[in-house]
């Protein structure tokens, strides 16, 4: 997840605030914050693990998914 805070970062220090590489660090920095989210609550026994394996679907379909504009 650094990794993509980082390119932002450079992007923006750049001046690219939009466009395509700008939605692909957003969309990638989404669903790593999604990801830490249901990991923590596995680890955390809140999410039964048996659910991972569903949570993994919703997450790769999110992934498939355009940023929006």
């Amino acid at each position: 997840m650094q990794g993509w805070r980082a390119r932002k970062g450079v992007l923006a220090s750049r001046g690219e605030v939009e466009g395509p590489r700008v939605a692909e660090a957003d969309a990638a920095l989404a669903f790593w914050a999604v990801h830490k989210r249901l990991t923590a609550a596995v680890e955390a026994g809140t999410m039964p693990a048996e659910n991972v394996e569903n949570v993994e679907k919703v997450l790769d379909q999110l992934a498939e998914v355009p940023p929006r504009s």
